[in-house]
């Protein structure tokens, strides 16, 4: 049971403007990507290897941004961009953004639409709290089997007991598969966006999430005023 998700104080100190849009997905069902979304997203990443022949991935406003932020902020991690800006750079060099399952792909699709890092992990997964903040120097991101990844000093979504993601993506052991029916999705709002445009893009990746996978959504925008989603 998950009591809250919250965002750490030392966040803001960094990046004033942080804020993240959460969803919750209540009752979902994953499978492989019907379709129509595979259609849509095929076309959309063909579109964006066209447009990335005549310029570079940060003539996207998004990734320029989010390099920018972190850079300023001291926390780049040339290793582990996020992943909005890993799969512009997949893209770039020619390579094919494999379908995992209908809530990857979509997930992958709003990263490159709204062009900043959104990240899905399993609820069930979750102990207790999920906390938004800096690693310290304990906290590593598994991301495959044989690849763990040091996080300290980075921004990362933990629990009680592990760290569940990162701008780059979930923790291997907190990944959607097709047997997950509660998902939480972070997305990491480019600081320079306006609360009231936050607040729509949330709404609007919960829309259509469930349109895809059915279920419902409920959302909030965590920010400098309001840091805490306290959960009943």
């Amino acid at each position: 049971m998950i009591k809250d998700i919250s965002i750490s104080s030392s966040i803001f100190k960094i990046i004033p403007s942080f804020q993240c849009g959460v969803n919750i997905y209540r009752d979902i069902v994953i499978d492989d990507s019907p379709g129509m979304l595979r259609g849509r997203v095929d076309f959309f990443h063909k579109q964006i290897q066209m447009d990335l022949l005549d310029q570079s991935i940060y003539d996207y406003t998004g990734v320029r941004q989010w390099q920018q932020i972190l850079e300023q902020a001291g926390l780049i991690d040339r290793s582990l961009p996020p992943l909005h800006e890993q799969l512009y750079k997949n893209l770039q060099d020619g390579t094919t953004i494999p379908s995992e399952n209908s809530a990857e792909d979509l997930v992958h699709f709003f990263n490159l639409q709204y062009e900043t890092p959104i990240i899905l992990i399993d609820a069930d997964t979750v102990f207790d709290y999920l906390k938004i903040g800096f690693g310290v120097e304990q906290d590593q991101l598994k991301l495959t089997e044989n690849h763990v990844h040091p996080m300290y000093g980075q921004i990362i979504a933990k629990d009680r007991k592990k760290t569940l993601a990162s701008l780059s993506g979930p923790s291997l052991y907190s990944r959607t598969s097709r047997s997950t029916t509660t998902a939480i999705q972070l997305t990491f709002m480019r600081p320079q966006l306006s609360k009231e445009s936050a607040v729509e893009l949330t709404q609007a990746v919960g829309d259509m999430f469930t349109q895809i996978h059915g279920g419902t959504s409920e959302n909030r925008l965590l920010r400098a005023a309001s840091p805490i989603w306290e959960l009943s």
